[in-house]
């Protein structure tokens, strides 16, 4: 169906039905799981079904025996986002197909307080089962703002009175910097980082100490390690 997503693993699912700003449209799961479901929503239909059902309707997937369909998430016009403030801290990605990695993002910027995140309506994976599973029910408590150009959606920021940092390997350890009220995170997809159009709408580049023998970090690590040092700040 046109416009519909399917979740699966019980804190996405679990999540979106607690948050409530989904359309639902059908749920499915297996008789050991309908109880926790009732007691989200006791007057929410359920259709009872086996595993091996699930096993072969979402094969290579850890369903933990729940899969709901339901709306698509709502996603923010970056002009019209009202809940921005100035002293906000945000996550923009640049580029980053992987939705496990994108996932794990979105859970650490929920479990370290980050509520806002900017990515590209291309070249970004869809806001639906991997994403959300990974996410382990965080894609529902934060706003996700989607841009056509990441460059132009920095250039907006800036004007608001947003400061921009890239996140990158070869940056200064200058994490003191972002205690500034109001900027943006930027993090750069695995192998090419962040592209050049989007580095000259930074105003720097900063670092995570690591083992000079092996300084690289996966995308979603070195946010986290990046949120986690920003809140310790803050």
């Amino acid at each position: 169906m046109n416009g519909y997503v399917n979740l699966w693993g019980k804190h996405a699912v679990f999540s979106a039905l607690k948050h409530g700003t989904r359309k639902i449209i059908n749920v499915q799961c297996i008789e050991s799981v309908k109880d926790e479901v009732m007691n989200i929503n006791p007057y929410i239909n359920i259709e009872t079904v086996t595993r091996n059902y699930l096993n072969r309707k979402l094969p290579e997937v850890q369903h933990q025996g729940i899969l709901l369909t339901c709306s698509s998430l709502s996603c923010c016009k970056l002009s019209l986002c009202t809940h921005i403030k100035p002293t906000d801290k945000i996550i923009a990605l640049d580029h980053i197909k992987d939705p496990h990695n994108v996932g794990a993002i979105i859970r650490s910027m929920a479990a370290l307080g980050f509520k806002h995140l900017l990515m590209t309506k291309d070249h970004s994976p869809s806001l639906d089962g991997t994403v959300a599973k990974n996410a382990c029910g965080a894609l529902e408590q934060i706003h996700v703002i989607k841009v056509t150009n990441l460059a132009d959606g920095l250039i907006y920021l800036k004007k608001k009175g947003f400061w921009c940092f890239g996140l990158e390997e070869h940056g200064s350890n200058c994490f003191n910097n972002l205690t500034k009220d109001g900027f943006v995170l930027v993090i750069g997809s695995e192998g090419k980082g962040i592209r050049n159009r989007v580095r000259s709408e930074c105003d720097g580049f900063i670092k995570i100490d690591t083992n000079p023998e092996f300084p690289v970090l996966n995308a979603s690590v070195a946010a986290a390690l990046g949120m986690y040092i920003l809140s310790q700040k803050n």
